[in-house]
């Protein structure tokens, strides 16, 4: 199933961001076999809806705001850059971790990274060179903290914006996603593991 392309729009300082609505129903529509439609918060003018996907509203809470403290300046940019208009509302769950939690998350099978064999996770490094994303949603009274859909849509809205940043020479890194690790194209379906909450900082 084909998902739909992605349309750009221009923000006031003239950066070019991508209007992803068409795009978030198509990454639905593929990832669950079905198309469903996205529901704006208003139904005003055209004008006025691709306003608001520009700026969306949302800011980060006092939480993500600590994680983000404890990151690389360009994961920080990034982010707060993507937060300004991502049609999907995200948090930072987590992003430095010590050598006692990556250990925690070895054993539990949540990593592949062994710290004990001399290994780092780029959370581990400082500034931490990952972070882990929620989404800060919820629907008819459940949460999307952890749904997959939105968060494919969170992460893949924080890379192209890594791409555009770079294109400006405003970072020196772009972001590889746990959900496609690889970066082919294919979320999920040929990884060993999916870690979907992961954004990382590579350099091209």
């Amino acid at each position: 199933m084909t998902v739909s392309h992605a349309h750009k729009t221009s923000t006031a300082d003239g950066s070019d961001f991508t209007d992803c609505s068409d795009w978030f129903s198509g990454l639905r529509s593929a990832l669950f076999g079905h198309h469903v439609g996205i529901q704006h918060a208003t139904q005003h003018h055209p004008e006025t809806q691709e306003k608001e996907m520009i700026n969306s509203g949302n800011v980060f809470g006092v939480r993500s705001e600590f994680h983000l403290s404890q990151m690389h300046e360009d994961l920080q940019l990034i982010l707060r850059e993507s937060i300004k208009s991502c049609p999907v509302d995200f948090g930072v769950h987590e992003s430095h971790r010590s050598f006692e939690k990556q250990l925690e998350y070895f054993l539990d099978g949540k990593s592949k990274i062994d710290p004990r064999t001399g290994r780092k996770s780029k959370h581990m490094i400082w500034p931490s060179h990952a972070a882990d994303i929620h989404v800060s949603e919820s629907h008819k009274g459940k949460s999307l903290t952890w749904d997959q859909v939105h968060l494919a849509a969170a992460a893949s809205w924080i890379q192209a914006t890594a791409v555009t940043l770079h294109k400006q020479g405003r970072v020196s890194h772009i972001i590889r996603w746990g959900g496609n690790w690889d970066s082919d194209g294919v979320i999920a379906l040929d990884q060993s593991l999916v870690d979907m909450p992961h954004i990382e900082l590579i350099k091209t």
